[in-house]
């Protein structure tokens, strides 16, 4: 199937869009945790409802948000030893106050 210009910039937008809805603004986890407190039979539309939500909804999404940012920092620092990190540091001015601050609480005096 040919596939002009127009029909592959509505599909990159849609999943774009897709992208931006669902996985960074956790659109799945806020219908989810709506979905489960009607079930129970709160109203997130009334004062109790809607601060249980956001509370809920909140909390799961800051835990994995720091999950997720953990994650990649460590993946991230597995590649980089201290040694390394002292040397491409080094190279920038600003580079020798930061790695001071940063291995301040490793020397031994």
């Amino acid at each position: 199937m040919f596939y002009t210009s127009k029909y592959i910039d509505i599909r990159r937008v849609l999943i774009l869009l897709f992208f931006q809805d669902q996985i960074l603004g956790m659109r799945w986890l806020n219908e989810l945790i709506g979905s489960i407190l009607t079930s129970i039979g709160l109203n997130i539309d009334e004062k109790i409802g809607g601060m249980l939500h956001f509370f809920i909804y909140d909390s799961i999404k800051i835990f994995i948000l720091l999950s997720v940012l953990i994650y990649i920092i460590s993946y991230i620092q597995s590649y980089f030893p201290p040694e390394k990190t002292k040397k491409i540091l080094g190279r920038f001015y600003l580079g020798k106050y930061i790695r001071s601050f940063t291995w301040n609480s490793y020397t031994v005096l």
